[in-house]
C-alpha cells in the first residue's frame, strides 16, 4: 500500500512546486531518489519479517511440520517455492509502484525512468537482506510468537550493546579517547541495517551550481551508498544460504521450541545471558539511584543481577518449565573465579588465596549443609541458620582477602569478598532443595 501511495505524493509534490524555477525538473528527480531510503530501510524490515512469519509458518508447530516433511516434495523444493514467492510478493507492488513514479515525472516533463528503476533496485536489495535474514530467523526459532521478538532484537543488538558497552567504557575506563568511541559507533551503526540506511548510509547527494555570484541551483542528484547496501544484499544471500542448509537437515520434531536447532540452544542462552546481564545491569544502575550509576561495585552487581535472570529465563524458555534451578550450578565455581578476574586478581599467589579461602569456608559449609539437610531434611530452619552463617563466612572472607590479596587495594578486596558472597549466598539458597532431593535419592 506504501509503495502505491508514493507516486501520489509525488504527483502532489509536483502539483505544488512552480513548475517556472529553474530546478524544478531536478527538484522532481531528486524527490524521486528520496523515496528510496526508505524503500531500501524500513519498509523491507517491515514488509520482510511479515512475509517470512506468514510463507514459513508451517516451521512453527509440529502438525503442519511433519505434514510438510511428509509431502513427495524435497525440502529443497518447499524452501525456494516460498523464498521465491516472498520475493516476488515485494517485487511486483515495487516494480509497478516505481514506473507509475516514471510515468508522473515524465508528465510533468522529468527523466524520470532511471531514478524510478533506482528506487526500485534499491527496495530489492534491501528486501533480500531483510527477508533472508527473517527466513533465517524462522528456521531457527521454532515459536510463532518468539520469532518476531527475536527478529527485531537481533535487528538492533549491535547498536543496542554498543550503546551500553560504550556508557561503561566511557564511565569505568579513565582517559579513554573520542576516536575509538566514535569508531565502536560508527561499526555498530553500519551493522544495525536499519539505522545505518537511514542515518546516512544510503542517502541523496546533489551538486550546486553558482550563478551569478550569488545564487546556488542544485543539479545532478544522485543516490551515494549503493556500495554498502550492495554489500547488505551480498550478506543477505549467506544469510539465505544458511536458512537453506538449516531447513534441509532441520529435526521438525523440535517444531515448537524456542530454539529449533540443538546445537544452537546453548549459544543462544549464553548469548541471551550475556545480552541480559548488559541491559538489565545498565537498566537498574541508571534506575535504581543517580549515585549508583558511576559506582563500579553497583554496577557490577547489577550485571551478575541481569547474569543471573537472563541465564535462568533462558532456560525456562529454551525447556519450556519453571522448575530449572535443579541443574546448571556446576559453573558457580567458575562465575566466581570469573569475578575474580573481573576485579583485577590475576597474579598465581592471588588465585592460590582465593581457592585455599574457598575450600576453607565455602567447602565446610557445603559439607555442614550437607549432612544436615541428610539428618533433618529442608524447612524453615534451614533458612534460619544459613543466612547467619553465610554473614559469618562474608565477614571471614572480607579480613582474609582484605590482609592477604595484596595485588590491588583493600578497598577492592573488601568489594569482592561481599560480592562474590552475595552471589554464592543466592545460589547456595535456591540449592537447598535440590540438594536435599539429590542426596535422598542418593542414600
Amino acid at each position: 500500500l506504501y509503495e502505491l501511495l508514493l507516486p501520489l505524493r509525488l504527483f502532489s509534490f509536483c502539483r505544488g512546486v512552480s513548475s517556472c524555477t529553474d530546478d524544478f525538473l531536478v527538484q522532481i528527480e531528486k524527490t524521486i531518489l528520496g523515496y528510496a531510503r526508505i524503500n531500501a530501510s524500513l519498509l523491507p524490515f517491515l514488509l520482510g519479517g511479515l512475509l517470512a512469519w506468514v510463507l514459513f509458518f508451517w516451521l512453527f508447530r509440529a502438525g503442519p511440520a511433519y505434514f510438510s516433511a511428509a509431502l513427495p516434495v524435497r525440502r529443497e523444493t518447499l524452501f525456494l517455492t516460498n523464498y521465491l514467492t516472498g520475493m516476488l510478493l515485494c517485487a511486483a507492488p515495487a516494480l509497478l509502484s516505481a514506473l507509475l513514479l516514471w510515468a508522473v515525472g515524465a508528465g510533468f516533463g522529468a527523466a524520470a525512468f532511471v531514478p524510478a528503476m533506482q528506487v526500485f533496485a534499491a527496495a530489492m536489495l534491501g528486501f533480500l537482506l531483510f527477508f533472508s535474514f527473517a527466513v533465517l530467523v524462522c528456521c531457527v526459532v521454532g515459536q510463532m510468537a518468539a520469532m518476531p521478538i527475536v527478529y527485531v532484537i537481533l535487528n538492533f543488538t549491535f547498536f543496542v550493546l554498543e550503546t551500553i558497552v560504550r556508557h561503561l567504557l566511557f564511565t569505568f575506563v579513565y582517559g579513554m579517547p573520542y576516536s575509538q568511541s566514535s569508531t565502536m559507533q560508527s561499526f555498530a551503526l553500519h551493522a544495525t541495517p536499519v539505522l545505518g540506511l537511514l542515518q546516512g548510509g544510503f542517502r541523496v547527494q546533489t551538486d550546486w551550481l553558482e550563478r551569478d555570484g550569488m545564487y546556488y541551483m542544485e543539479y545532478a542528484p544522485r543516490l551515494e551508498g549503493w556500495s554498502y547496501l550492495g554489500m547488505l544484499a551480498v550478506l543477505g544471500l549467506v544469510f539465505a544460504l544458511c536458512a537453506f542448509l538449516l531447513l534441509k537437515h532441520r529435526e521438525m520434531e523440535r517444531s515448537g521450541d524456542v530454539i529449533a536447532v540443538g546445537w544452537l540452544r546453548p549459544v543462544a542462552l549464553y548469548v541471551f545471558t550475556i545480552g541480559c546481564a548488559l541491559v538489565l545491569g545498565a537498566l537498574m544502575a541508571e534506575l535504581f539511584s543517580s549515585n549508583t550509576a558511576d559506582n563500579f561495585w553497583y554496577v557490577l552487581l547489577f550485571l551478575f543481577m541481569g547474569a543471573f535472570v537472563g541465564y535462568f529465563a533462558g532456560k525456562m524458555l529454551l525447556q519450556k518449565t519453571v522448575h530449572v534451578f535443579q541443574s546448571g550450578w556446576l559453573g558457580l565455581g567458575a562465575c566466581c573465579l570469573v569475578l575474580l578476574l573481573a576485579f583485577g586478581y590475576r597474579s598465581r599467589r592471588s588465585l592460590l588465596v582465593f581457592l585455599l579461602v574457598n575450600l576453607v569456608t565455602q567447602g565446610g559449609f557445603a559439607l555442614y549443609l550437607a549432612v544436615t539437610v541428610l539428618n533433618h531434611g529442608v524447612s524453615g530452619w534451614s533458612l534460619l541458620f544459613y543466612i547467619p552463617i553465610e554473614i559469618i563466612i562474608t565477614a571471614v572472607e572480607l579480613l582474609c582477602y582484605r590482609r592477604l590479596l595484596t595485588e590491588k587495594g583493600r578497598g577492592r578486596a573488601v568489594g569482592y569478598a561481599v560480592a562474590a558472597n552475595v552471589c554464592s549466598a543466592t545460589v547456595g539458597l535456591l540449592l537447598i532443595d535440590p540438594l536435599w532431593r539429590f542426596i535422598v535419592s542418593i542414600s
